[in-house]
């Protein structure tokens, strides 16, 4: 077999470095354990090039590692800056599995050195262990899209020690890289089938159901079937039980360090009661902050309360001066974690009660706008909302409960419909407006929609204008 670095091509071999740890890397590690309250390690993608390839589909990238106990921080565990792809960790947390991007191929490397193996063609989506026997096996999507390079017309597997033994997992639907994960046994998974419509998969190749509609679905890796859908503020995760129960919004912007700004990859770990992200993404790019990435983006791991219905604690992973992507995380024993049995709110969206019992009609002062972009700007998304910030002047009926006369509220305003530009936006500052208005909460239906909220108070309620 031939050396994995003869495979990449000769222009993406760019740069050898040596990598400093600066000593706050040090601390970081304490705080993940502290976290976690296991031996933790942490696998990403960072962009050596301008910091704004957060989709990974350049050749600037280097696979980069962090262990809670090897007190080496943040590491690059392969030499050489490539066209990497989604680094995944293996279920014993002693190798990561990765793709080189041109050409198609997957590879596996040791977490503690050594040059890399490659394995067979294709990109890994997931890797996950058989309860039963330990064997761990890949995932990989095959027969790309030529006119969608993140679509793709099957997902096939294969044992990570046995690549010539493959098996076909799934061509009912035409699915998207990003992004697949699977219950523990192995039986269901969650993927795009395609974009944007997001739904559960019966394994192998038997039936599918769309729950939503929206980009980066995860599955719990459990036996739960919990399963998310990523919103288009790009701030929140709206959870989906399997009992077929209403969902239920979770924020996952409010790290500090995140402070309310969009973030990006989210993913479950191998451990439910834990998810990693990237943050936060602040230089606007058109309409949309993620492609403008930037050195401040990076990786944060969150613990999730028991009921799922929030998360409580954040640990930011990295501190360097590199945008870094597409993380993965591995903590001892979450193969063995399972969510209790009672999850959800058990009351608000999931019972059908917001903050608002129906529509109320108000009259508000705006105060601040989010800016409008060319509906170019936010493809592939063809509708959006822009968030408008307003102070209440007056709520109508005996139900208005929580828009006191003086209270700052954020609205949200279709300004983007099937590829267009609405007309009356933008609206002028310090004019008071009257308008119907009801909880976002009670809209799962637009959750997938762009949300464009240029605005720092992400403590303020989120409404919807829907004066039609």
């Amino acid at each position: 077999m031939n050396r994995w670095i003869d495979r990449i091509p000769v222009f993406a071999v760019c740069l050898l470095f040596f990598w400093g740890i600066p000593e706050v890397q040090t601390s970081a590690a304490s705080e993940i354990e502290a976290l976690t309250g296991a031996h933790t390690r942490v696998v990403w993608l960072q962009d050596h090039g301008d910091g704004t390839d957060s989709l990974c589909r350049g050749n600037q990238l280097m696979v980069m590692g962090l262990d809670s106990r090897d007190e080496k921080g943040e590491r690059p565990l392969l030499s050489a800056v490539a066209g990497y792809r989604k680094p995944l960790m293996t279920p014993d947390g002693k190798r990561v599995v990765f793709s080189l991007q041109r050409p198609e191929m997957i590879f596996v490397v040791n977490w503690d050195g050594g040059l890399p193996t490659a394995l067979t063609k294709g990109m890994a989506v997931a890797v996950w262990a058989e309860p039963k026997t330990g064997m761990t096996w890949v995932y990989a999507v095959r027969k790309p899209d030529p006119q969608d390079e993140d679509r793709f017309s099957e997902i096939v597997r294969f044992p990570i020690d046995r690549p010539e033994v493959e098996e076909l997992v799934w061509n009912k639907t035409a699915v998207n890289k990003d992004n697949f994960q699977l219950s523990r046994d192995g039986n269901t998974a969650c993927s795009t089938l395609p974009w944007p419509s997001i739904g559960r998969m019966v394994l192998p190749n038997r039936s599918s159901q769309v729950y939503a509609k929206g980009c980066w679905p995860s599955m719990a890796p459990d036996d739960s079937r919990l399963a998310w859908v990523f919103d288009g503020s790009h701030r929140n995760l709206t959870m989906f039980p399997a009992d077929g129960g209403g969902p239920w919004r979770v924020a996952i912007d409010r790290a500090k360090g995140i402070d309310g700004f969009e973030v990006y990859h989210p993913r479950w770990t191998n451990h439910p009661g834990y998810l990693v992200i990237t943050g936060p993404y602040k230089i606007a790019a058109g309409a949309n902050a993620i492609r403008g990435g930037g050195a401040g983006v990076e990786v944060y791991l969150g613990k999730f309360s028991a009921d799922m219905t929030a998360v409580t604690d954040w640990v930011q992973v990295t501190h360097n001066r590199k945008a870094d992507f597409f993380p993965d995380a591995w903590i001892a024993g979450g193969e063995r974690a399972s969510l209790r049995l009672e999850i959800g709110p058990g009351k608000g969206l999931r019972a059908g009660k917001t903050s608002l019992p129906r529509s109320i009609t108000m009259e508000g002062a705006l105060l601040e706008m989010s800016d409008i972009p060319d509906p170019s700007a936010i493809l592939p998304y063809r509708n959006a909302f822009a968030v408008y910030r307003y102070r209440v002047i007056s709520a109508d009926g005996s139900d208005a409960a929580g828009l006191e006369v003086g209270k700052e509220i954020l609205v949200a305003h279709w300004v983007i419909r099937d590829g267009k530009k609405l007309s009356g936006y933008p609206r002028s500052l310090g004019r008071t407006y009257r308008m119907t208005i009801e909880d976002m909460a009670m809209h799962p239906e637009w959750e997938s929609e762009r949300l464009i909220r240029d605005m720092d108070a992400w403590d303020l309620p989120l409404y919807v204008d829907v004066s039609g």
